[in-house]
């Protein structure tokens, strides 16, 4: 029939740029470009490429391939394989840098060169197979999966933190703040008390943090700002995790105490999934809890020696608590209260989650439950006349930031820098992690307009933004030596119902294609940071720069687009903040129009592939040339890869500006690196040149 004609068409169509796009991606893969000299709009790259006889060999592969097909198949399969084959097609996108003009404008697209382009193909291939599910390709089974309960979900919580600790600590071991919070465990254990003068004096610390090699007499240092009564040395860090792992410590050293903080994760993970399964779904639930808690920074915070993780399970079960039934007798409530009021004995910044937590759950319960309500305050303010008596003991006053003296680095002035930064800052940014937190916005915005869920919401959101205030007024927002948004673990529960409701209202392709393109992206950021070679980048040196964005990036110097609020000058950032943002929010809505109007038939994958697409190219026309800055490092990094890069015998030299092969001294001559004399520096006499003030890398 003459409408089965077009239909053969599409199919042979598919099933061709299918093959086709594997070629080229099987002829790219050894293939590198780099830029090697930079002088306004003049741009000089050097591609090492394979010999072209291999890509014309690939070719007449591929096209035999699909001969074969076609002549085997028939037309309803032929179709449904192309469809199944079609999302190879996103492997041109490996073309995109060596093209002859369009990289030298829009040089962001030289990102997909790198590292970056084993995304595009892994994207590819998940594509293949949803298609092949959809089109009945590969059965899957007809029988609805049984998900977890509570109690899988602990244990499937404990087992991959316990292997993501495994994993980080082989190469890291204890860092940061960790080693002085087992200085005051031990003290509890050994001297019962909170003196650690001794306790150092004795290098009683070396057994867990053997930092230094045996016979070197240096020591950790005390972490003591103001000394207390009778001078007592008493650490800065508050005594209230050290008080919570000195049983785990006291049977099982400091692996004891990791692993009681993996149950404290665990519990805060459970606890964490059943509120979403309260409130949506069970699908709905396992998808918030994968969100939630097995991303950055959560996963990362759930076997580190800090009090994030503690507070953070308080806080995930004062949730349940907030939206789960109220029960009858008051003994649940003493309880509660008790467990809440541990939150300033962990540090006095959680005394905000405390108030925020302790307001929520008395509107619930007044005036219906008045004698609930008395319950649940009794034990804190219990807690809180000891805990304000510990200070006063320790350093003369109930003042509990007696031990940070009076610093000059805290003020209201770093809040908008701290907001903007632990949302947005390339090295410890929650968002640049994690964008999968994006739907919390959506999410409060569909809770608060109804009226079932309107009250407890703003008690959430009340008490986040007390918290969110009190930890950014900090000039050092960014907790130094940790993982990125650490400061924000305790309060990931309270946005994880926010993801949850917007998890469970998605009905729209293209929502539903974001949604997983944005938890696919905080799964790779994950699995990039656990499984990288170094092992540590997890942990950022505050230069402004990210390791996990160095990793992906390749040759094109992409932190130089990204925003850093480390510096004070923070509204020089808000430029780049703006680019990316309006980027991700046009891109959305051009890919929602082209949804509704018909203009592309999207289902799920396919919209969350165009809104990358869309973002990408917005971003790489938005961007253009970069400053001079950018535009010498970018050189250098490119002479340097060159020459390492020289020499191997599946490629070969080509200049893309004038479309050439290139010899060997002309390849030389483009990967010389031209560094200035610093006449400041001290010569040592003999020495006819130098020395030279040179960029990281290898020389000969």
């Amino acid at each position: 029939m003459p409408s089965e004609q077009p239909v053969r068409n599409r199919g042979v169509l598919a099933l061709t740029l299918g093959c086709m796009s594997v070629a080229v991606a099987a002829w790219l893969v050894p293939a590198s470009v780099y830029v090697v000299d930079w002088n306004g709009d003049t741009v000089r790259r050097v591609a090492m490429l394979a010999p072209f006889t291999r890509l014309v060999l690939l070719f007449l592969v591929a096209g035999v391939v699909v001969l074969g097909l076609v002549a085997w198949l028939p037309v309803a399969s032929r179709r449904r394989l192309g469809h199944a084959l079609a999302p190879l097609s996103l492997l041109l996108l490996w073309v995109m840098p060596f093209l002859p003009i369009l990289p030298d404008h829009f040089p962001l697209m030289l990102t997909l060169a790198g590292p970056l382009r084993w995304l595009v193909a892994g994207l590819a291939l998940f594509g293949c197979l949803v298609v092949a599910i959809r089109e009945k390709l590969l059965s899957v089974p007809s029988v609805p999966p049984v998900l977890p309960g509570p109690r899988w979900i602990f244990v499937l919580s404990v087992l991959i933190f316990l292997a993501a600790g495994a994993q980080v600590h082989r190469s890291n071991g204890l860092s940061g703040d960790e080693p002085h919070y087992l200085v005051i465990t031990h003290s509890l254990v050994a001297d019962g008390d909170l003196r650690i003068e001794n306790n150092h004096d004795a290098d009683d610390y070396r057994s867990f943090y053997p930092i230094f090699p045996p016979g070197d007499r240096r020591r950790l240092p005390m972490h003591v700002l103001v000394p207390g009564v009778n001078d007592v040395a008493y650490s800065v860090h508050a005594p209230g995790l050290p008080l919570l792992l000195a049983p785990a410590y006291m049977l099982a050293g400091h692996r004891g105490a990791i692993f009681l903080l993996i149950v404290f994760a665990g519990l805060a993970a459970t606890a964490v999934f059943s509120l979403a399964a309260r409130l949506e779904t069970p699908r709905v639930a396992l998808t918030t809890w994968v969100a939630v808690t097995l991303t950055v920074p959560f996963l990362f915070q759930s076997y580190m020696i800090y009090p994030e993780i503690p507070a953070s399970a308080i806080t995930a079960f004062a949730m349940l608590w907030l939206w789960a039934p109220v029960p009858i007798r008051i003994q649940p409530w003493l309880l509660r209260g008790a467990i809440i009021g541990i939150l300033p004995w962990l540090h006095v910044k959680f005394s905000f989650l405390l108030l925020g937590l302790t307001i929520s759950l008395l509107v619930k319960l007044w005036p219906r439950r008045r004698l609930a309500a008395v319950a649940l305050l009794g034990p804190m303010a219990l807690s809180g006349v000891v805990w304000l008596s510990t200070y006063f003991v320790m350093y003369g006053t109930p003042d509990p930031t007696a031990p940070y003296g009076t610093p000059d680095d805290v003020g209201s002035e770093f809040i908008p820098r701290g907001m903007l930064g632990l949302l947005f800052d390339q090295e410890f940014g929650l968002l640049i992690y994690s964008p999968i937190y994006i739907l919390a916005f959506r999410g409060c915005w569909l809770m608060l307009r109804e009226e079932r869920t309107r009250w407890a919401t703003i008690g959430m959101t009340v008490t986040l933004v007390m918290f969110v205030l009190s930890v950014t007024q900090y000039y050092m927002w960014w907790g130094g030596y940790s993982v990125p948004a650490r400061f924000l673990v305790p309060a990931l529960p309270l946005v994880a119902p926010m993801i949850a409701v917007a998890l469970g209202r998605l009905r729209s392709s293209t929502g539903i294609g974001v949604t997983g393109a944005l938890l696919a992206a905080s799964l790779c950021s994950l699995a990039t940071l656990l499984f990288h070679p170094t092992g540590r980048l997890m942990f950022n040196g505050g230069d402004g720069t990210s390791g996990l964005v160095e990793a992906w990036q390749g040759s094109v110097n992409l932190t130089a687009v990204l925003p850093s609020f480390l510096d004070l000058d923070w509204p020089t950032q808000l430029p780049w903040l703006a680019l990316w943002l309006g980027a991700a929010v046009v891109g959305g809505l051009m890919t929602s129009a082209a949804e509704r109007r018909g203009t592309l038939r999207l289902g799920t994958f396919s919209a969350g592939v165009v809104w990358l697409v869309t973002v990408g190219v917005l971003v790489s026309v938005a961007v253009g040339a970069p400053d001079r800055t950018v535009q010498m490092w970018t050189v250098r990094e490119g002479q340097q890869a060159l020459m390492q890069s020289y020499g191997t015998e599946q490629v070969a030299s080509y200049a893309l500006d004038d479309v050439r092969r290139l010899p060997d001294d002309e390849v030389f001559s483009r990967a010389t690196v031209k560094w200035p004399i610093d006449e400041d520096l001290p010569r040592p006499e003999g020495l006819i040149a130098g020395p030279f003030t040179l960029p990281p890398g290898r020389y000969e």
